[in-house]
């Protein structure tokens, strides 16, 4: 431990310049710090007698400057407020961005680092060897940052009613986070429960029989969402500069699900209220999933996937790849793993997203043919769709889906 802290730590890095050229990358706009924050794990003894000692571990990076501190302090009493359980050091990170136009060949810069009790200030040289090739814009292959709620509520203790835009600000920041590293943030609209969450929703009008989208009313969908989809989220106007510049991202999750955009209590005919799992064991059905569900349920489902596909090709979102998924299981409907994983309230009878049985197979052959149907039904050809189903065990499929594009497997699975 360190006894008294050192305060007023600051580390600074100049601008970038090309040391056989004239060439000048500006810290300001091509280098971001960050330090470590840390989260402590409490000591464990496992059943086999094997001790885990208690620790201190790095857990996200928080940016320096900007909007936050520039100074830090080693211990930091934001970080560990209990004397007794601080560490000595402190892991601090430095991205440089070099734009695709960068001339090849070594970059310098000094990092100066002060704090108070230091004579004076230490410098280090930072060299940077700029290869001679290009990385592109768009990634060949997507990488997922896979997300099951609204980032801005938990994050950033904003509230989508009461503060929408501030939501969708820190929800973008979050986007463009991913975007720098040659990521994609990938949201689930929609919970367990059922619930799919309204400010993500493009609007509808009319009955359970006769819904359609309200294109008077998704100019908020198309707020949220529409700068992601066009790319101007990843521009300077938008405070981004970065890896993938006026791209959009690469993939989105759609928000539909079996009960979504029509509630399925009314519509599904082996519907039935579980609370326990013998309820769930003793449940069966008593026809096919097709003609379990009413006429109404299938065919604004088809309507309003049809709706939407037109939507997004008048917007010219044709970038990005648009994914049916499907993530409710009925784990989430009876309790079934302990006593409090469930609470009734879930709405698949299925394991849609890592499907087992065949019931699993079935169901989502089902919706899949839906959301295909709607896609037809619309007749455009410049959307990027995927139907996407996440399996650990592709094997067990058994042959029933056979309309899925995208598998996504465990690698010990493979």
């Amino acid at each position: 431990d360190i006894t008294p802290q050192i305060t007023n730590i600051r580390i600074q890095i100049s601008d970038l310049k090309q040391k056989d050229g004239n060439g000048v990358l500006s810290a300001a706009k091509h280098i971001k710090r960050y330090r470590e924050w840390y989260v402590y794990r409490k000591p464990e003894t496992q059943k086999d007698g094997t001790i885990i000692p208690a620790a201190w571990l790095p857990e996200v990076c928080v940016p320096v400057g900007g909007a936050f501190p520039d100074a830090f302090s080693i211990p930091d009493r934001n970080n560990f407020p209990n004397e007794k359980t601080q560490v000595s050091n402190q892991s601090f990170f430095i991205d440089a961005y070099i734009p695709k136009d960068a001339p090849a060949g070594v970059w310098n810069a000094t990092i100066t680092v002060s704090a108070d009790g230091l004579d004076k200030p230490v410098e280090l040289n930072l060299v940077i060897n700029v290869a001679d090739m290009e990385l592109p814009a768009t990634c060949s292959w997507p990488v997922e940052m896979n997300c099951y709620t609204w980032v801005a509520g938990p994050y950033g203790n904003a509230h989508i009613r009461s503060d929408s835009q501030r939501c969708i600000e820190i929800e973008r920041r979050y986007y463009q986070l991913a975007h720098e590293h040659r990521c994609t943030l990938n949201i689930v609209p929609y919970s367990q429960n059922g619930v799919s969450y309204v400010a993500t929703l493009p609007h509808l009008t009319g009955n359970d029989e006769t819904l359609r989208l309200d294109e008077r009313g998704s100019k908020d969908f198309d707020g949220r969402y529409g700068p992601l989809l066009d790319g101007r989220a990843f521009s300077e106007a938008y405070g981004y500069y970065g890896p993938g510049m006026n791209k959009p991202i690469s993939h989105f999750y759609l928000p539909f699900n079996e009960n979504w955009p029509v509630e399925i209590a009314p519509h599904y005919s082996d519907f039935r209220v579980l609370k326990t799992r013998p309820d769930l064991a003793e449940w069966a059905k008593t026809s096919r999933i097709e003609d379990a569900f009413s006429n109404a349920y299938k065919q604004s489902t088809i309507n309003v996937v049809s709706d939407l596909m037109k939507h997004i090709s008048e917007r010219k979102w044709n970038a990005t790849r648009f994914q049916f998924f499907l993530n409710n299981k009925y784990y989430f409907k009876v309790p079934m793993f302990s006593e409090t994983a469930g609470s009734g309230n879930g709405t698949s009878f299925w394991l849609l997203d890592e499907p087992v049985d065949y019931d699993d197979f079935e169901a989502n052959r089902f919706f899949m043919q839906l959301y295909r149907d709607g896609v037809a039904l619309s007749g455009v050809k410049d959307v990027n769709v995927d139907y996407r189903v996440d399996i650990s065990n592709p094997w067990m499929n058994r042959g029933v889906i056979d309309n899925i594009d995208l598998w996504n497997s465990s690698f010990l699975s493979m």
